[in-house]
């Protein structure tokens, strides 16, 4: 069964959705990300603004992904219309659609927030969620060299953007 419920998150999604990030910052070099608290992630919750959000996939009542919308500069009016995207789904439902369907959400919200262009980085050797986000019409746009410090030593990353 591949159904899964897509909703806007709400600080009481805060503790799962801190488990969704430190998993997959213990699976090692999928992302920049360090490990949260729950209180990390509700006060992050809470702050954001009503052209923000982080919207969480369910399935049978558990959540197995998450993709949050910020502006991507929150300090600047003239990139208003910018902004960046960040997706995190459990090993077990990667390639089962979940990351699909929580685009299709946040994207139309994004729309309809008045934002022209949704741009993110990802770490070089994920080749996985490269290729996820070009199959949703991301480009690549950019490398940042040497950008991430893991463990294992340096990784560049991906800058990647689509135009609404």
């Amino acid at each position: 069964d591949h159904v899964v419920d897509i909703r806007k998150a709400t600080v009481e999604d805060a503790g799962a959705i801190a488990a969704v990030i430190n998993g997959v910052v213990d699976e090692g070099g999928l992302t920049s990300l360090r490990r949260f608290t729950e209180g990390e992630e509700r006060e992050f919750i809470a702050s954001l603004d009503e052209r923000e959000a982080i919207f969480v996939a369910e399935r049978e009542g558990q959540i197995v992904g998450f993709q949050g919308l910020s502006r991507f500069a929150r300090w600047s009016d003239s990139m208003s219309h910018v902004g960046t995207v960040l997706t995190m789904v459990v090993p077990e439902h990667r390639g089962s659609g979940v990351g699909r369907a929580l685009a299709g959400r946040t994207l139309a919200f994004a729309r309809w927030h008045g934002y022209e262009k949704i741009s993110t980085y990802v770490i070089a050797d994920n080749e996985a969620a490269l290729a996820y986000y070009e199959s949703l019409g991301f480009t690549m746009v950019g490398l940042w060299k040497d950008q991430v410090l893991l463990e294992d030593g340096y990784h560049d990353d991906v800058i990647v953007e689509k135009f609404l």
